[in-house]
């Protein structure tokens, strides 16, 4: 478990942050399901031994695997970065309320 750290970034700037990262993440992830396509729409060649497509039918699950693995981590950021977009909001809004409520 993460010990809690004082963070000098507000809410809205660790969203801003976390945004281009997933912004690039997802950009990477898409080149991949580019390739993945490309790889997958062949067909075996004549003459292509039984052991090497073998090999190359196991590498192409592994390769989706990996693709899967990317794509459940850049969910679990998407949800990461919308619960910090409503924790950033809720903040906001508690401001307000103080800010009212003590007169200023």
């Amino acid at each position: 478990m993460m010990e809690w750290e004082e963070s000098t970034m507000t809410l809205e700037e660790e969203v801003k942050e976390n945004e281009v990262a997933l912004t690039e993440e997802t950009a990477r992830i898409d080149a991949l399901e580019d390739k993945e396509e490309d790889i997958c729409d062949c067909e075996r060649d004549p003459g292509v031994s039984n052991g090497d497509w073998d090999t190359f039918e196991q590498a192409k699950a592994m390769f989706a695997a990996h693709l899967n693995s990317l794509k459940q981590a850049r969910d679990e950021a998407k949800l990461a970065e919308e619960r910090l977009r409503v924790a950033a909001i809720q903040e906001k809004i508690r401001q307000i309320k103080n800010k009212n409520f003590n007169g200023n």
